[in-house]
């Protein structure tokens, strides 16, 4: 294989669904390596997420340029978290305390101009309902060390919420996911 088909990605241990380690396989798993490994399979680049681990590195492989892509970014419009990136990639959209935040993927001022260029195409090819239904695939995918709760609404809506290292998250259908900060939770929760 090329070298220029070899791409590294620093990836988001903690982002379940959209990705997240798994230490079960050793390697990362969710809505954003699922949609990584189709564009792959589609473009001929063996994507390789680099180092990975429960430990979020990206900051230091950013700033180390020694990754290609940085996965899993949580930003506000317009902000590049990390050094050395050239090209963002929006993928998901949410509402967090009257505000827009956005899950990007960056590629880094490292990678080859011709992945920027494919990858970028590759997801704007894609509509709002096949990234929704890699989120929606990935719920089906329980990572380790999370606790699961379903529950119903004063109002009968039905929810599921679950619970990864103190963090509590919920999901309901067509309204995404909502994270709550840490020792805030539904309350009462009942499983």
């Amino acid at each position: 294989m090329e070298q220029d088909n070899l791409i590294y990605v620093a990836g988001n241990p903690d982002l379940y669904p959209l990705e997240y380690y798994d230490p079960d396989t050793g390697d990362f798993a969710g809505a954003i390596p699922e949609m990584l490994e189709d564009f792959a399979e589609a473009s001929g680049y063996a994507i390789v997420y680099y180092q990975p681990g429960a430990e979020d590195k990206r900051d230091q492989l950013a700033e180390n340029q020694q990754v290609d892509l940085i996965s899993g970014c949580v930003a506000a419009e317009g902000e590049r978290p990390y050094p050395h990136t050239v090209r963002r990639i929006d993928l998901y959209y949410a509402e967090a305390d009257g505000e827009t935040v956005t899950y990007s993927l960056f590629c880094t001022d490292v990678s080859p101009a011709s992945f920027q260029q494919e990858i970028t195409g590759y997801f704007d090819s894609l509509s709002r309902a096949e990234l929704g239904g890699e989120v929606v695939a990935a719920l089906g995918q329980e990572p380790p060390g999370v606790s699961w709760c379903r529950r119903q609404s004063a109002l009968g809506r039905r929810f599921c919420c679950w619970r990864r290292l103190s963090v509590w998250f919920t999901a309901a259908a067509g309204s995404g996911c909502k994270r709550f900060s840490a020792g805030c939770t539904p309350a009462p929760i009942t499983c």
